[in-house]
């Protein structure tokens, strides 16, 4: 896609060493796509819990597959807010270090987790404080709540862990 503005550019000039594919664009492809792999699966390995979890939970009652998905509803719903900040920081950052602005690189990297650190403490807050409110919209079943209520406490203790 480059070679095509560099090709229809009104301010064109000829380069010779200019080529679809090169000995550079392959250079150091090794480290980077280590790197890459590293980053899928922690991402892909957090999912995977989700489902690890669902399949379990299926082998001990309805009850238990409802809960689990009440508590994989709610979390997948607090999860996104984190998430969406965390790749518009990194764009940030990114965008920052393309630049060569280290000082601004540490300044985006502080105020991003001193506000992911606020939001999940507010995140929290909110689930600590409307536990039974959050619940009863997505069940009135006691049997589904009787499995939902222990496990809430690890669930606030998740969204800290998680969201910073």
């Amino acid at each position: 896609m480059n070679w095509m503005f560099v090709t229809y550019d009104p301010h064109w000039q000829q380069f010779d060493d200019l080529y679809f594919f090169s000995y550079e664009t392959v250079t150091n492809l090794g480290p980077q796509v280590k790197i890459c792999l590293q980053a899928t699966a922690m991402l892909v390995w957090g999912w995977w819990a989700f489902e690890i979890l669902a399949f379990m939970a299926s082998y001990i009652s309805p009850e238990a597959l409802a809960a689990q998905s009440c508590m994989r509803a709610i979390g997948l719903f607090t999860f996104m807010i984190p998430s969406g900040f965390s790749r518009s920081a990194a764009a940030l950052i990114g965008n920052a270090a393309g630049a060569g602005n280290s000082a601004l690189c540490i300044q985006y990297y502080k105020t991003s987790l001193a506000v992911v650190t606020g939001m999940a403490v507010v995140t929290a807050g909110v689930l600590w404080i409307f536990e039974l409110q959050l619940i009863n919209i997505f069940t009135n079943m006691d049997e589904v709540k009787a499995y939902i209520f222990p496990a809430w406490w690890a669930y606030i203790l998740y969204v800290l862990v998680d969201a910073a």
